[in-house]
């Protein structure tokens, strides 16, 4: 698990004076990259370079409360589920002890032609990483 933490901008909030729903969507992204570099040390950047893509397939977003301008996150994301051919994230998004937002999003580990690939065959380093941090 990563905790990465972020302050909401003005531009992510709406006319209610609360994060728009689709802000809550970069801030999952920000938590991969927190974890993804964090935890294991490889960026998205990387990973691309060495012929690997982690579209999103599925993406899954409750919305609890409302989180405001100049509130500071924290984004919590870990891996839940992971196979070697597709990869969930699960996120909780919150500020001390109230809940803004829960949700998962699930990606394919797919080449440079977008067909799905064994991350254990392409890069078995990476797929022990990837292995070494899921949590059930």
């Amino acid at each position: 698990m990563y905790n990465y933490s972020r302050q909401v901008r003005y531009f992510d909030t709406d006319r209610m004076g609360v994060v728009h729903h689709a802000c809550y969507l970069y801030y999952f992204e920000e938590g991969r990259e927190a974890l993804l570099e964090n935890e294991l040390g490889i960026s998205y950047k990387q990973i691309e370079e060495s012929g690997i893509m982690l579209p999103v397939v599925n993406a899954q977003c409750k919305y609890i409360n409302g989180a405001k301008y100049g509130d500071l996150l924290t984004v919590e994301t870990k891996i839940t589920k992971f196979n070697g051919i597709t990869l969930t994230f699960s996120y909780r998004i919150y500020l001390n002890d109230t809940i803004y937002v829960t949700g998962n999003t699930e990606h394919c580990f797919v080449g440079d032609d977008f067909k799905p690939i064994k991350l254990q065959k392409k890069d078995p380093a990476l797929y022990e990483k990837i292995k070494s941090i899921v949590e059930l």
